[in-house]
Parts: C-alpha cells; structure tokens; sequence
C-alpha cells in the first residue's frame, strides 16, 4: 500500500481504494506521485519536541531548588512542599535525560552512573525536603 497526496489538498489518498479525495472531494488520479517518507521528519520534530520538554523541566527544576532553599531559610511550609515538589521533577528528568541510551566508552559509563547517583541523591533531599515542608505545616517546624 503506497499512500499518495492529493495534487489539490495534499491529503492522504489510496487511490486503490478510493477515487475520490476524501479532503476536498476531487476525483483522484489512478497514479499519484510517490509520498515523502515521513517517519524521518516525524522523528526529527519528536527530537526537538523532548529537548524542548527537557529544557522547560531542567527550568523548573532549577527554580525550585532556588525556592525551596529560601523557602527552608524562612521556614514557610507551603512553599517548601510546592519548591521541593517542582525540584524533583526537575532531578528526574535530568536522570532520565542522563540514561539515555547512545554510543559510549566504558568511561562514560561510569560518569552516567555517578551522575545517575547523584540526580538520585538530589531527588531523595528534596523529597524529605517536602516531607519537612509537611511537618512545617503541620506545627513541628523550625521554631
């Protein structure tokens, strides 16, 4: 099955199975021009579309380690909990931006490790930190 665009909406069509373009209605010609093969852009734009979601999360991230180190000098709970919250999103993704896989030496193995290890670290503080931030509303905070 090869799909083809239509020369005058330029929607998919089979012309095998169908004579009329279901876009705009056009009587389809019997032999369509070969489409582009999609799959490559498709996955360049779905590259783009992860850096840009990596990068707004690092952001967030970042932001919330420098709220939930004022917000721990303050002792506001709220704030720690909501802080502490956005800076394990920003740890896990980079952990997982860190995992991915690609060709390596035996070295940089052994740094994806150690930084591995050390998102983990960072994502386990900041999870007691909304545990903290938790006992801080709570009324068992740093009075």
């Amino acid at each position: 099955m090869s799909l083809g665009r239509c020369p005058r909406c330029r929607s998919w069509v089979d012309p095998d199975k169908r004579r009329w373009c279901v876009g705009c209605g056009d009587e389809v010609p019997s032999t369509l021009p070969p489409s582009k093969n999609i799959r490559k852009t498709a996955f360049q734009e779905g590259s783009k579309d992860a850096a840009g979601a990596f990068t707004l999360l690092s952001i967030i991230g970042a932001l919330g380690i420098m709220g939930f180190i004022a917000s721990f000098f303050s002792g506001h709970g709220y704030m720690m909990i909501v802080t502490a919250s956005s800076a394990v999103v920003g740890s896990v993704s980079w952990i997982i931006r860190t995992n991915r896989r690609g060709p390596g030496n035996q070295l940089e193995l052994g740094c994806r490790i150690i930084l591995t290890l050390f998102f983990l670290g960072l994502a386990l503080l900041f999870g007691l930190g909304i545990l903290l931030g938790v006992t801080c509303v709570r009324g068992g905070g740093f009075e």
